[in-house]
């Protein structure tokens, strides 16, 4: 005899999104964001968009450090 069985996927991370703005409050384009996994050191990078808006999707659990440069900031 066959018996169905359900297999439920769980995913074991998630994303992080934000948007990089100056003091002045204007969105900063193009700023290189960096998402460092303090466990392992795993570094990934994504790229503000012309609203200052970056993403890191389907990272994998854990805790995360950001970082943002982009030429002629501090």
């Amino acid at each position: 005899a066959a018996l169905p069985i359900l297999v439920l996927a769980q995913i074991g991370g998630g994303s992080v999104v934000g948007s990089i703005t100056d003091p002045g409050g204007a969105s900063v384009s193009g700023a290189r964001v960096t998402a460092i996994q303090t466990e392992t050191g795993v570094r990934r990078e994504a790229i503000a968009n012309e609203l200052g808006y970056y993403e890191f999707p389907l990272l994998p659990a854990g805790r995360y450090r950001l970082e943002a440069e982009k030429s002629g900031f501090k």
